[in-house]
């Protein structure tokens, strides 16, 4: 098998023959990429744990960096080294989450499985998704078994919502659109449809907010942003000098 100090361009120079290939790379030791037929490329790293070798995959390029990649490689090592077995973790972990899958009949279960398998890996905002499953879905889906959750009971909870307020009826609809939408492409509910969609709306077309620091304020926020050093303080420094979204500042690495 191939050895190289693998990199970006090199992963991307890599293509697909008529069998399977596997480089190694020389910086980790058992790490490496496979190249499928196909050209599926997936990282994995290989090991011994109790006189066996075991593989541990480590996710599919280009979803998963070659940074990340190795940095996973180099976790499970450590993971080994403190006599742990991380490919077998990984699949009781798997099997756990089928068996959580399975016994997902409730809204608050689904809702459950969406935060824990979908949102917090994928949204910086899950927070707030969780938020709105916790105070306002799950009292009103939350002990119902999922096929009993039907359109019209939507749009009239919705409807209700938005005559106290728009907006939240609109983030609302649109979490509980998002939490069906994921249940059946992950074929974890069997449903005919989403009961979120179809559904114009509740709070209407949000007009966007036209209200801007003047020139006076700014100095005055800025002074104040100065005298506290805590991050909350410097992000905020940050999307008055650049104008960035929030969330893109707050999700910044160093």
């Amino acid at each position: 098998m191939p050895t190289d100090n693998l990199t970006d361009r090199k992963i991307d120079s890599l293509k697909p023959g008529t069998d399977i290939v596997e480089w190694w790379d020389k910086k980790v030791p058992g790490f490496g990429i496979r190249v499928s037929p196909k050209g599926k490329k997936t990282w994995f790293v290989m090991y011994r744990f109790a006189g066996l070798r075991r593989r541990l995959r480590c996710g599919r390029y280009p979803a998963v960096s070659l940074e990340k990649a190795r940095q996973k490689a180099k976790q499970a090592l450590l993971d080994v080294s403190d006599g742990k077995d991380p490919a077998q973790e990984k699949k009781d972990q798997e099997a756990y989450i089928k068996k959580k899958r399975l016994e997902a009949k409730t809204f608050a279960q689904l809702a459950k499985l969406y935060i824990d398998e979908y949102a917090k890996l994928n949204k910086r905002s899950w927070k707030e998704d969780q938020r709105m499953i916790e105070k306002l879905l799950n009292p009103e889906f939350g002990t119902l078994n999922i096929t009993e959750i039907t359109r019209s009971h939507v749009r009239s909870f919705l409807k209700e919502m938005a005559a106290k307020t728009r907006v939240q009826a609109n983030r609302t609809h649109a979490c509980l659109r998002k939490i069906f939408n994921w249940s059946i492409r992950e074929e974890i509910v069997d449903i005919e449809g989403n009961p979120a969609s179809g559904i114009s709306s509740p709070g209407g077309r949000e007009k966007p907010k036209e209200r801007a620091l003047k020139d006076d304020e700014i100095k005055s926020v800025w002074k104040k942003l100065d005298e506290d050093s805590t991050p909350p303080s410097r992000a905020l420094q940050l999307i008055l000098l650049t104008g960035q979204r929030p969330g893109e500042v707050i999700g910044l690495q160093w």
